[in-house]
């Protein structure tokens, strides 16, 4: 049969900006051999066959694809154990692979035997040389010479912990069960137009007033508060004094949990109808990540479910989630993933990988979420980034919602790839350099950022048109807070919820055609930066958030 096209016009049909590619191994080899050649070939070409592009030897990518293989096939064998010690109560999972015999037993659901992760540790210290960790393994039922050994691959899993969708690791799972199940998770629809019932709220309650200082409250205003860069920072002896306890305080800015505060540790030393508290019931609803994708699917429909990733929580939709990855992979639709633990900062326990197998193993070391890598984000210099926003909320009856104006970059420091050997890489798939020692960090003024974003992207876009598009995500988040939980507020006793005032730190991530994913919304956030680059920076928090004062901050 005659050729109909040549492989020079094959390629020159192809997108442009076609960053993978999946080919025949002949395909492979002509392209490496003419962008070795200096010929542009799908300039913008990243990975070609699971391997970076810049991989141009034959045998090197031969022994990486090798690789890769193996590392896909060792979570079949793999386990894990979590260890917490005094100092670091959020420590990772350990992952491991026993010796060739402990590797050869079989699963069974009635089996004979035990295997359990063992610890020696003769001085107390997991990192002390005499300290050895392997596996135990033992007789559960009586057997005899010549019996094959079986352990239970998911002891304690049962149905309800999805236990034969985790066996599709091991086992064929008919796909037409995980199709089902997507189709039940998508028929999902809100009850309520978010913005319909965000609307009735607004109107039906008057703003916020600041506090009264010519009433019952007189200057200068006592603060009690826990958190140390408000201690040492704070520092407007005109309006606020520090109390040492919370009793005589009127403004209470604790970083204990709302439970914590009102339930359990100081209820009975504060009154909560008549102090301020800096956040506000139910605020888990969106600080949790797992929460968070939940608040945002339950609120809203496509287009406003995109500001954040396509994400599913893997203890509740977890065969639904394995009918999308299959489905993406019909698809030929980029399926890379990112696990994330569903209360745990600074990246801790968090892979990046397109290894379906893998991300059910990683789910059974704690509860995870699974979000849509951003696969296609906007670089700078090459190089991954996100921004960390100081958000304000003053009401949620009604929603008043401001931004400090400074924004805080993060960036990567190797430049970005998405060839699957670099998922492993924190320095290239992660932005949070300040908690690793040794590691370079990246300081970049808001201003000076939004200069060179604006050069980078001449002729596309301007970062104030990213701003705004950015300002509008985290909005949305709040408003889908209010309509939630907009009647669990109103219930509350007197004017509790109204005189609540809270700070978070909600990041973000851009895509390459400049459309703003919501990362994470963190209660408490990290301000050292803030205060460092301005004294005065919880002044203004303060001011806004109790005396109306608006210096530095975008209402929103």
């Amino acid at each position: 049969m005659p050729r109909l096209h040549t492989v020079d016009e094959l390629l020159a049909s192809l997108p442009h900006t076609l960053k993978t590619l999946t080919c025949d191994e002949d395909l492979e080899q002509y392209i490496i051999s003419q962008r070795s050649q200096g010929i542009p070939v799908l300039p913008h070409l990243r990975t070609l066959n699971d391997v970076s592009v810049s991989v141009t030897e034959n045998e090197e990518r031969d022994k990486e694809r090798n690789v890769r293989k193996v590392m896909r096939e060792l979570w079949k064998y793999a386990g894990t154990y979590r260890i917490v010690s005094e100092s670091q109560m959020d420590e990772e999972n350990i992952w491991y692979i026993n010796d060739e015999i402990g590797s050869l037993m079989k699963h069974s659901d009635q089996p004979n035997f035990a295997m359990h992760p063992f610890i020696y540790a003769p001085n107390n210290k997991i990192d002390d040389p005499l300290t050895i960790t392997y596996s135990i393994c033992w007789p559960v039922k009586d057997i005899v010479e010549g019996d094959v050994i079986y352990r239970d691959f998911l002891k304690g899993y049962t149905e309800e912990k999805f236990r034969s969708t985790r066996f599709s690791v091991w086992f064929n799972t008919p796909p037409e069960y995980f199709e089902e199940q997507l189709k039940i998770y998508r028929s999902f629809k809100p009850i309520e137009d978010a913005m319909t019932a965000h609307q009735r709220f607004q109107e039906k309650y008057p703003p916020i007033s600041p506090i009264d200082v010519n009433g019952v409250n007189s200057l200068p205003i006592k603060v009690y508060s826990d958190y140390i860069q408000v201690v040492e920072n704070l520092k407007d002896p005109a309006r606020y004094v520090l109390s040492d306890t919370p009793q005589d305080a009127l403004i209470f800015w604790s970083s204990l949990d709302y439970y914590s505060i009102t339930q359990v540790q100081v209820a009975h030393m504060v009154d909560e109808t008549t102090f301020y508290l800096n956040q506000f019931q139910f605020e888990a609803a969106y600080v949790a990540k797992h929460h968070l994708a939940n608040l945002i699917r339950s609120s809203f429909t496509y287009p406003l479910t995109e500001i954040i990733q396509e994400t599913f929580v893997l203890d509740e939709s977890l065969p639904a989630f394995v009918g999308r990855f299959q489905e993406r992979e019909k698809l030929a639709l980029d399926n890379t993933w990112i696990l994330k633990p569903t209360n745990m900062a600074r990246s801790m326990d968090s892979w990046v990988t397109s290894n379906l197998d893998q991300i059910l193993r990683v789910s059974e070391s704690g509860p995870k979420i699974a979000q849509k890598y951003i696969h296609n984000p906007c670089l700078f210099r090459g190089k991954k980034f996100d921004m960390r926003f100081v958000v304000l909320v003053k009401s949620v009856l009604p929603l008043e919602v401001l931004i400090y104006q400074e924004f805080y970059t993060r960036h990567s420091n190797n430049l970005f790839q998405m060839d699957e050997s670099s998922f492993s890489t924190y320095e290239t798939h992660f932005t949070v350099m300040n908690y690793s020692e040794g590691v370079k960090l990246t300081n970049i003024r808001y201003y000076d950022f939004e200069q060179e974003f604006n050069l980078e992207n001449e002729g596309k876009i301007q970062f104030a048109e990213v701003r705004d598009r950015i300002h509008n995500a985290i909005k949305q988040v709040f408003v889908a807070f209010q309509v939630k939980h907009g009647k669990d507020l109103e219930a509350l006793p007197g004017e509790a919820s109204r005189r609540c005032r809270a700070m978070y730190g909600v990041d973000v991530m851009i895509t390459d055609d400049y459309q703003p994913k919501i990362l994470e919304v963190t209660f408490q956030p990290d301000c050292g930066r803030a205060c460092k680059f301005n004294p005065s920076f919880f002044n203004e928090v303060f001011g806004c958030l109790y005396f109306n004062d608006e210096k530095n901050m975008i209402r929103i």
